[in-house]
């Protein structure tokens, strides 16, 4: 009797939503997953949300909440707290709240690209590492009655031919002389090892024997160190002082150290001989942010290269950044928000 009971619990352990309450409730995905492309297409051609009434004063009262912002960060914020019950009014600075630029030709091409005016186009970078995390934190916001993300889909980036390669690297100087063109530099699946053999193939770097200077490898441990404390740096700012004691006690004060540090520091501690790793590593861990290592935030820097260092690679959403918004929306929507 205990062993049935015990393997009817974990069936419905696993079958719980992540996140919902008990009574949450279900929305139904933002397009059907039998829908033609065709139907699909369209669906992802309108612009996320609808015109904001001139008035916005004679809607206090009416939410609970008030998110402000577009993308995909803020509706996932007020997703969540749809799902826990919450009216939630997003408010955002865009004709479109999923960020996307809206199609606008000038009026001598109408006739060519006029079928393109209003469209949004998404121009951020939808690609995410950790694809298991990511789709379990999305799960508790996207979740439908049927769907455990909402119709929202991701595919991997290359093909098993270019070991999954997800993006071709252009640093200045990487691999060659200070005047010379940029060489590119291929980012492919497989985690750490195949970024320190890549560095040791490409760059003739990636392993010293020379007790003084610090590899690749190591430095990657470090990093992905650093970032493995970051939840609970976050969780414990959230909860107070009992939490941040507790989980300082279990992970020390590695983000929190990190964090207050630049990351051109670290670079210059851990990577004092090898120029060509310096580069590669600020452009791996520094991504589509505007600042030099020697001004951004190691705590910035760990994520994007345990990002970097994932086993699986990258992903892309199916139908862009558009796609998931629309997904978030129909959470709040579907709640009244």
């Amino acid at each position: 009797v205990a062993v049935v009971v015990g393997r009817w619990y974990v069936k419905r352990r696993q079958n719980d939503r992540r996140g919902a309450p008990k009574r949450t409730k279900h929305t139904e995905p933002y397009y059907n997953p039998t829908a033609s492309a065709k139907e699909k297409y369209a669906a992802l051609e309108g612009c996320v949300g609808e015109p904001c009434p001139s008035d916005v004063a004679a809607l206090d009262g009416e939410y609970d909440a008030m998110v402000l912002g577009s993308g995909v960060g803020p509706l996932y914020t007020a997703a969540l707290l749809s799902r826990a019950g919450r009216k939630v009014l997003v408010l955002s600075p865009d004709a479109c709240a999923s960020g996307a630029v809206l199609g606008s030709p000038s009026p001598g091409d109408r006739k060519r690209v006029g079928r393109w005016a209003g469209v949004p186009f998404d121009v951020s970078d939808a690609r995410v590492g950790h694809i298991g995390t990511t789709q379990s934190l999305l799960a508790s916001a996207l979740h439908t009655a049927h769907d455990a993300l909402g119709g929202v889909r991701f595919a991997r980036l290359g093909t098993e031919a270019d070991g999954f390669a997800y993006e071709v690297l252009s640093v200045p100087g990487l691999g060659g002389d200070a005047g010379d063109a940029p060489a590119p530099y291929v980012l492919r699946a497989g985690g750490a090892a195949s970024l320190v053999e890549d560095a040791s193939l490409f760059l003739g770097e990636g392993w010293h024997d020379d007790d003084r200077a610090t590899t690749l490898a190591d430095f990657l441990a470090v990093v992905t160190a650093v970032d493995a404390a970051s939840p609970g740096f976050f969780v414990a700012k959230l909860l107070g002082d009992r939490a941040r004691a507790l989980f300082r006690a279990e992970t020390g004060d590695a983000f929190r150290e990190a964090g207050a540090r630049y990351a051109g520091d670290f670079y210059a501690r851990l990577l004092p001989h090898a120029p060509h790793l310096r580069s590669l590593v600020a452009a791996l861990g520094l991504r589509g942010e505007p600042l030099p290592p020697s001004r951004a935030s190691m705590g910035a820097h760990a994520a994007g290269m345990a990002a970097a260092a994932a086993p699986g690679g990258f992903y892309g959403v199916v139908g862009g950044t558009g796609a998931l918004c629309r997904g978030l929306a129909a959470a709040v929507t579907g709640h009244g928000g």
